[in-house]
């Protein structure tokens, strides 16, 4: 059997693409990260009905069995994608009586016991999924030779080295003269003690000892100018880097984030730390150390060829030792990213579900969960103590070679072959290319583990941006809002709306209603544009929709979705998402929405800090704010999502009432479930379970007693 390639997860949810992309390359194929950019991953990944979907889009043939390991032993082909823990895909290249040979996205290809395998597959039962895949002519049609390939590794941070090109070169000529400074001390050595001391010449000695302290402080000058200089690019570079990711993360689709953990996304932040550390300082560190490994080599075959010889062959024989180790160490890197990413998001979890956590008593639960990740971030700890121990052995071969270059250097004396002066010089030469060896077995390394970096930030810098036509730039009219045939799924399988055909007016009311899960928020983010419909198409007066620029279209709407967002800072700012607001609109919105006895209560008003950072508000008080931004905003559209359920009934009688007349002639659309906030709608739309069940007013909809009849009748039996 050839050998089985090898390709790592970059997120803990991507697991399944991965293996998806090895078997590919294993039957010749290679797959484009484009190929995947409509698969609808989620926090968790996607399902084996999924999986088995996106094989079949790809070109295999696939078979989802679940089957005992005796079966799997006699009736698979391989490689197939196992489901392993319940939460994760891997796959299986190899299988014989008693071993399991597996190439985990997650850590890399390993070797498993049939009782180790069993635990993970089976959990504890008979049998285990699997997802048997064989390869199609369809397959061989999407390899990555028809496809645009991705940007390389390096390419797109090459730029930030370009915008620094004269701190560089100052680094550069302060690295060279170092160099040069520091080459000259071993001449200087050797001159003291063959010339000066043996000859007795004292003014030779004070000459050269003078010219040391001035090269010595010249050498310290310079070093400090380049910490400057170290210090001043970094943080420049630094701040690139992150600030395009940041730009970069603001271009991508909704449904980017939707497969995102947080703690992901926040460790691409460490990632941009260590590229920036690289390219700042160790790659040109690197070079100069190589540069004095060179010129030290050089010198040290002139003093004495056999201790050259020496110094050559430790060397190598370090190096040699270090590659063995570039792989577990790299494979222990990826484990580290993905065990500190969970730490992060069971860490936000628990800091933001604090309320909950107490309520239902799960402080203990909750401990102990975190806990067993600190448990596995430990154990990864003590395995990569036990690799870096081993790697450093290095040393051990640096220490019998200087033992050596000793010896040597000391016979050598005795035999009148080489003076004090040389056999002092050769040990100052030794000790100043340890530093620079040293160096360059960092840089070999550190590369090794960036190049996992750049792979994970090339991923989301390979991303493509949120889909924007843009053939319409301007819109002068409010039109109506036509939805045509249109379906929609957040996955592959399960379709959220299904032919959906409806027309909203201009300058009216439609309101959306239905139980939870009938799609209506979803129809609402469709219209938004923050998700692209499977089928079907939203038009604007005669404008597909996707046509209109992302920009202009959300710059006429009024937003408020039940996950709307209040940022850490003033009252002011939350209603006006400016810096600078307009005094007069900010009151009327204030007075409209009925925040302003609350707004005045606070010492410092409209100045007062709100969010994560600043006062607690109540669900209500957050409502109204959301409805005073939309108010000040004063768009064309408006969009509510249950932007009233936790008002009051007197704050929402008086809220609707002032919206109702500030919005007159605009058009809104509104889901909600209170027949207050309804009822007087120009249409009333019924979602259940994705398909629009009736459409009406709210009498006409009352006279035929159907579902809308059935969601309210208990608020009509109460008179609401």
């Amino acid at each position: 059997m050839k050998k089985f390639p090898f390709i790592k997860q970059l997120d803990s949810q991507d697991c399944s693409l991965a293996c998806l992309k090895m078997i590919s390359k294993y039957y010749g194929v290679l797959l484009s990260n484009s190929i995947f950019s409509d698969i609808n991953l989620s926090k968790r990944g996607i399902t084996i009905s999924d999986l088995n979907h996106t094989a079949q889009e790809l070109g295999f043939e696939t078979l989802p069995v679940k089957l005992t390991y005796e079966n799997a032993l006699q009736n698979i082909s391989l490689p197939s994608i196992f489901y392993w823990n319940q939460n994760h895909f891997l796959v299986v290249y190899k299988i014989t009586k008693d071993k399991v040979y597996v190439a985990d996205p997650a850590f890399g290809k390993t070797t498993y016991t049939k009782q180790e395998f069993l635990k993970g597959w089976t959990q504890d039962k008979e049998e285990g999924v699997i997802l048997i895949l064989n390869p199609t002519e369809k397959l061989y049609e999407k390899s990555v030779k028809n496809q645009k390939k991705s940007a390389k590794n390096i390419e797109y941070v090459i730029q930030y080295i370009k915008k620094h090109k004269t701190q560089f070169i100052l680094i550069a000529l302060t690295l060279l003269v170092s160099s040069c400074i520091e080459l000259v001390f071993p001449f200087f050595t050797q001159k003291i003690l063959d010339k000066g001391v043996a000859l007795k010449q004292v003014n030779l000695i004070y000459l050269i000892l003078i010219a040391q302290i001035v090269l010595f402080i010249s050498k310290i000058g310079l070093e400090y100018y380049r910490s400057w200089l170290f210090i001043h690019i970094s943080s420049r570079i630094s701040l690139s880097i992150i600030s395009d990711f940041l730009a970069k993360l603001m271009k991508l689709p909704l449904k980017f984030f939707n497969s995102k953990n947080t703690g992901d996304l926040i460790q691409r932040i460490q990632d941009h730390k260590r590229i920036e550390e690289f390219l700042s300082q160790d790659l040109i560190q690197t070079v100069f150390s190589l540069f004095s490994i060179i010129i030290y080599s050089f010198v040290l075959f002139y003093f004495n060829t056999t201790v050259f010889l020496i110094v050559l062959i430790g060397t190598t024989l370090e190096l040699s030792w270090i590659f063995n180790f570039f792989k577990k160490i790299k494979i222990l890197d990826q484990k580290t990213f993905s065990l500190q990413s969970t730490d992060q998001n069971k860490i936000y979890e628990i800091i933001n579900s604090m309320q909950e956590i107490k309520l239902n008593n799960l402080e203990d639960y909750k401990r102990h969960e975190w806990g067993e990740i600190q448990s596995n971030i430990y154990l990864n700890n003590i395995e990569k103590l036990k690799v870096n121990q081993k790697y450093e052995s290095y040393k051990f071969i640096n220490f019998f070679q200087n033992i050596l270059v000793v010896f040597t250097s000391s016979i050598a004396v005795m035999n009148q072959n080489m003076t004090i002066g040389t056999m002092l010089s050769i040990m100052y030469i030794i000790g100043g290319m340890n530093n620079p060896i040293s160096q360059l077995i960092t840089f070999f390394l550190r590369y090794h583990l960036v190049k996992i970096s750049f792979e994970r930030l090339n991923e989301i810098h390979n991303k493509n941006d949120e889909e924007n036509i843009s053939k319409v730039d301007s819109l002068n009219e409010i039109s109506d809002i036509s939805v045509q045939n249109v379906s929609f799924a957040y996955d592959d399988s399960n379709y959220i709306l299904n032919n959906i055909n409806l027309n909203i007016p201009s300058g009216k009311t439609t309101a959306i209603v239905g139980a939870s899960g009938s799609g209506k928020t979803s129809l609402l983010k469709l219209i938004l544009k923050f998700y692209k419909p499977q089928q079907g198409t939203i038009f604007l007066g005669n404008i597909p929709l996707e046509e209109v620029e992302n920009t202009i279209w959300r710059q006429k709407c009024g937003v408020i979705l039940q996950d709307s967002y209040i940022f850490s800072d003033t009252i002011a700012y939350n209603i006006s998402l400016e810096e600078n607001p307009d005094e007069e609109k900010l009151q009327i919105a204030i007075s409209l929405s009925n925040i302003s006895n609350f707004i005045n209560s606070l010492p410092l008003k409209n100045n007062t800090i709100i969010g994560s950072e600043g006062i607690g508000i109540s669900q209500g008080q957050k409502q109204r704010i959301l409805i005073a931004r939309a108010i000040y905003k004063d768009p064309d559209y408006l969009f509510f999502d249950e932007a009233t359920n936790s008002l009051d009934a007197k704050n929402e009688r008086i809220i609707v009432q002032n919206i109702d007349n500030f919005f007159k002639n605009k058009t809104m659309i509104v889901v909600a479930h209170r027949l207050s906030t309804v009822k007087n709608a120009d249409q009333i739309v019924v979602l259940d379970n994705g398909v629009i069940s009736e459409q009406g007013t709210h009498d006409e909809l009352i006279m035929i007693r159907g579902k809308y009849f059935e969601l309210i009748q208990n608020q009509l039996e109460l008179g609401l």
